[in-house]
């Protein structure tokens, strides 16, 4: 699987990216909200040369746009492919922050990686 992941922490960015490529997963990494939708949402490309096949997403960012406006920009994109959440807030604001975004997982961070390998199977 191809996985487009945005999150801005360093240390957690090196745990997905090893994790996920030691599981065999085709991993590209981003930071900042608007190179990760430069890369997800490519101008004039089709859903066929789209270079993801889901989507990892903190919902908390340090930059904008915030994790949510880059989840609903995704959603309009590319409705048909999966979004994982993972935040660190408490599970309240997690489950009302994506109440109006259908079909979405979310895990609240610390996860153990094989809740993230279970989600991303699921």
């Amino acid at each position: 699987m191809r996985i487009g992941i945005l999150e801005d922490n360093a240390l957690i960015c090196d745990l997905l990216r090893t994790t996920l490529e030691m599981a065999g997963h085709d991993v590209s990494v981003y930071t900042q909200p608007t190179t990760f939708l430069d890369a997800a949402v490519p101008r004039g490309v089709s859903i066929k040369q789209v270079p993801f096949d889901g989507f990892i997403i903190d919902l908390i960012l340090s930059e904008q746009p915030s994790g949510l406006r880059v989840i609903h920009t995704l959603r309009l994109a590319h409705a048909e492919l999966p979004i994982l959440v993972i935040s660190a807030d408490s599970q309240k604001h997690i489950d009302a922050a994506l109440e109006d975004v259908p079909d979405i997982k979310a895990l609240r961070k610390p996860f153990r990686i094989t809740e993230l390998l279970a989600a991303l199977q699921a």
